[in-house]
């Protein structure tokens, strides 16, 4: 899909442009129009620290009041009606991260210095910098349209066989999510990337999804029987 349809509002690039140069360790927070869907977070498992994919509340009520103000009161009291009300038309991006903010830098959607710091040699150790967390966003980019962003993982197209089976699953896992909120998608990978995919998944004998998966025996024992009853009473009217 060509993105040469895509133009910002002049109005968020001029925003952009006189951005304060204090830069937080959350960039998703310096980014226009910016809002976080899905966030990629550690907890503690059973085998010990996992990923779990959560809603990220907080951005979903800023972006649900910034389209319709007031229509998100809490997690439980939204007024999709009201919001079913906007058109807006969404499209999909994934692939390189490098890629993904080179489109944004041209786009103007976001200025030099967010480009330098999205673009930046990091490592997976490096969490003191100011960085993109990995997840699904979504980037107005004017009054019609949106951006679904999946903001990938460090080293989440190296070569499948170093790459760790955690990265792999949260990629697979990201991506099935883009695909149900948009129906067009754009990708943007280089040669390098795609030499790392393998395109012969049915001749592989492995099954990435039972890579962590531990071996559980569990035995089902009847231990009580019991008889429910029922008794209908009347109701009350008010």
């Amino acid at each position: 899909m060509d993105e040469s349809y895509i133009h910002s509002d002049p109005l968020t690039t001029s925003l952009q442009q006189v951005k304060h140069n204090e830069i937080s360790s959350d960039l998703a927070v310096d980014i226009i129009g910016l809002y976080r869907l899905l966030d990629l977070c550690n907890d503690d498992g059973s085998n010990g620290i996992v990923d779990k994919i959560i809603i990220s509340k907080e951005q979903l009520r800023k972006l649900c009041n910034d389209m319709v103000p007031s229509s998100f009161k809490s997690i439980s009291e939204i007024n999709y009606t009201k919001l079913n009300s906007v058109s807006f038309r969404l499209i999909g991006c994934y692939g390189n991260r490098n890629l993904i903010a080179k489109l944004l830098l041209n786009r103007n959607l976001i200025n030099q210095q967010i480009y330098d710091l999205l673009t930046v040699t990091a490592s997976i150790n490096d969490i003191n910098k100011p960085s993109l967390r990995p997840g699904i966003y979504l980037l107005k980019v004017n009054s019609n349209l949106g951006l679904i962003i999946h903001w990938p993982e460090i080293e989440c197209y190296v070569n499948s066989l170093s790459a760790a089976s955690q990265i792999k699953r949260n990629m697979v896992n990201l991506h099935r999510y883009l695909t149900k909120l948009t129906d067009h998608q754009m990708c943007f990978m280089n040669d390098k990337d795609l030499e790392n995919f393998d395109f012969n998944l049915e001749n592989s004998d492995t099954n990435t999804d039972d890579d962590d998966d531990t071996d559980d025996e569990y035995e089902v024992k009847i231990c009580q029987e019991e008889q429910e009853d029922f008794k209908i009473n009347d109701g009350f009217k008010v």
